[in-house]
C-alpha cells in the first residue's frame, strides 16, 4: 500500500514515512449516528532517529501539520494537539485533530462573524436589508463564512443545486413569481439578527447579547457547536479534502462487499425506539421583528410529538426559504406586483407536516431512533471511493478499510 505519511516543516510538505512506528487507524468518515458531524483524533509514534535529518534537539510541537495519503489521494489531516517524548522507547508520540475543530475557537456573535457575512458577493449570500429591511444570510454562505472565520474553506458546489422540494407562492402571483418554485440549498436562509440568537433562550438584537452587563456570553456557542447540527439539519454531511479545506456533500449508498472479501464481519439488529412518532420542530409566538429589538423577548423553540423530549433542538436555529423567482436580483425586485403588501415577504419558516417537510431540523436527529437498523461490521480490503457510512477507518499498515454502516428499514 503505497501511503505516506507528510509534515508541514520549514514552509514544505516532508514525507516522514520512514520514521512512522506505529499509526492508528485513521478515521476517514465525520458521522454520528444522528447525522451530527464529529471529528475522531489520530494517534501515532515517530521514531526519534528523525532527529538525524533535523537538529540533535529536534522536537514536535503543539500545531504542528501532518498530512496522510495513499497513491496520492489525501484521506486525513491534522494539527498536533498532544506531544510526549518517551526518552526510554526513543519515540515521540503524537495525538492529532482536524482542524475542523478550529470552529470551537469561534463564537457566534456579531463581532466574530458579521463582517464575513457582509463579505458575500450576491445575495444568495448576503442581504443587507430585505423587504422588510432585515440582514439575511443564505445558510450555505453562513456555513462557508464560519469555516472562514475558522481559517478553513468551505466548497458547497456539490450540494449547491440540489432541489429539495418545489413550492407555490402564497397569492403573489405577476411575472416575478412561477406558479411553482424549486427550492434549493441555495435559497435557504437565516435573518442575520436570528443567528447570533442560536443557542440562547431569548430573541433579541445583538447589542443586548453582546452587552456584558447582561450576562449573556455564558450562553453564547461556538461555530463548532452549531455546524456540527446545522449539517444533520440539512441532511447532508461533511468530508475532508484537504488539511483545512473541507465539502458538503450528500448521503449516499451503502458499501456493498461480497462474502469472499469480508476478512471480518458482525452483524446486530437495533429495534427502533416504540416512543417516537411524528416529531415535529416549533417557533411558537416568536416573530422574525424579536430578533431586530434590543428588547429581550421569550421563545418556544421546541419538538413536538411523543418522544420529542429524547431531540436535541438548538434554540432560534430558525431556517427560512426564498421562493422569489428573479434569483438575480434582491428581494426588493421580486415583489413590484406585490405593492409593499406584507405577503411580500419571501421568507418562509420551514415547518413539519408540510410540503416542506424535507428540511424539517428534526429529521435526520430521528432517523436512528424511529426505524430498525441493520448495523454491519466489515473488515475488507481498501476502499477507495468515500462513502457516507457511519464509521469507515483505513488501516495503512495492512491495506484495510474497517467500515460500520446501517442500512434502515424504510
Amino acid at each position: 500500500m503505497s501511503a505516506t505519511v507528510e509534515q508541514y516543516y520549514n514552509s514544505a510538505w516532508v514525507d516522514i514515512s520512514d520514521y512512522v512506528e506505529s499509526l492508528g487507524d485513521i478515521p476517514l468518515t465525520m458521522n454520528n449516528r444522528d447525522g451530527t458531524v464529529k471529528s475522531s483524533p489520530l494517534s501515532l509514534d515517530i521514531a526519534e532517529t528523525i532527529r538525524d535529518v533535523r537538529t540533535s534537539n529536534y522536537k514536535f510541537t503543539r500545531g504542528d501539520i501532518l498530512r496522510f495519503k495513499k497513491d496520492g489521494t489525501f484521506h486525513y489531516g491534522g494539527y498536533v494537539d498532544d506531544t510526549e517524548y518517551i526518552y526510554r522507547d526513543m519515540k515521540f508520540q503524537l495525538l492529532l485533530k482536524r482542524s475542523i475543530m478550529n470552529l470551537d475557537t469561534v463564537l457566534i456573535e456579531y463581532d466574530s462573524l458579521h463582517s464575513y457575512f457582509a463579505a458575500g458577493a450576491n445575495w444568495y449570500d448576503y442581504t443587507a436589508s430585505d423587504f422588510y429591511s432585515r440582514s439575511v444570510v443564505g445558510v450555505l454562505w453562513a456555513l462557508k463564512a464560519m469555516f472562514t472565520a475558522a481559517g478553513l474553506t468551505l466548497d458547497t458546489s456539490d450540494v449547491d443545486n440540489i432541489v429539495l422540494f418545489t413550492v407555490t407562492p402564497w397569492g403573489l402571483g405577476g411575472d416575478d413569481f412561477d406558479p411553482a418554485v424549486d427550492i434549493t440549498y441555495r435559497d435557504l436562509f437565516f435573518t442575520e439578527s436570528s443567528i447570533y440568537c442560536i443557542g440562547h433562550q431569548i430573541a433579541t438584537y445583538h447589542t443586548t447579547l453582546d452587552n456584558t452587563d447582561n450576562n449573556y456570553n455564558k450562553d453564547k456557542i461556538t461555530c463548532w457547536e452549531l455546524v456540527k447540527y446545522l449539517i444533520a439539519y440539512l441532511n447532508l454531511a461533511i468530508k475532508q479534502t484537504d488539511t483545512d479545506a473541507y465539502k458538503l456533500i450528500e448521503y449516499t449508498s451503502l458499501y456493498s462487499v461480497t462474502d469472499d472479501d469480508k476478512f471480518e464481519y458482525a452483524e446486530k439488529e437495533i429495534v427502533a425506539e416504540s416512543n417516537i412518532n411524528r416529531i415535529s420542530v416549533t417557533h411558537t409566538n416568536n416573530s422574525l421583528a424579536n430578533y431586530e429589538s434590543a428588547t429581550e423577548s421569550s421563545i418556544i423553540n421546541r419538538t413536538r410529538g411523543k418522544g420529542a423530549e429524547n431531540v436535541s433542538i438548538l434554540p432560534n436555529c430558525r431556517i427560512l426559504f426564498s421562493d422569489a423567482k428573479n434569483k438575480t436580483n434582491k428581494y426588493e425586485d421580486g415583489y413590484a406586483t406585490a405593492g409593499g403588501s406584507a405577503y411580500a415577504n419571501a421568507l418562509f419558516a420551514l415547518n413539519s407536516g408540510t410540503k416542506d417537510a424535507t428540511i424539517n431540523p428534526a429529521s435526520r436527529l430521528i432517523r436512528a431512533k424511529i426505524y430498525d437498523v441493520l448495523k454491519e461490521e466489515i473488515e475488507t480490503n481498501y476502499q477507495s471511493i468515500h462513502k457516507t457510512v457511519l464509521e469507515h477507518d483505513l488501516d495503512y499498515a495492512w491495506g484495510l478499510s474497517r467500515i460500520t454502516q446501517e442500512e434502515y428499514d424504510e
